[in-house]
């Protein structure tokens, strides 16, 4: 009888980035140019580190919802 191993072995996914062409660039700040990365459920927002969930992180570029929300509305801007 042979015994299962309880070792997890990551999750690996196509990165998202190069839609469909061949390969990613190298400049690519989520698999590096190797086009698969290891999936984790969150990632860091770019502007405040805060853990955004993996989905929302791709759908919002890169940022939490209220930092989009920000960037977008220009909420941080001063008025003239």
């Amino acid at each position: 009888m042979s015994v299962g191993s309880l070792i997890m072995e990551p999750m690996i996914v196509e990165c998202p980035r190069h839609e469909g062409n061949f390969d990613c660039t190298p400049f690519c700040n989520v698999c590096e140019g190797e086009q698969e990365y290891e999936y984790t459920e969150t990632i860091p927002c770019r502007d405040c580190s805060t853990p955004v969930d993996h989905d929302i992180w791709f759908e919002e570029l890169e940022m939490c919802v209220d930092c989009s929300n920000k960037f977008y509305t220009h909420e941080d801007e001063e008025e003239e």
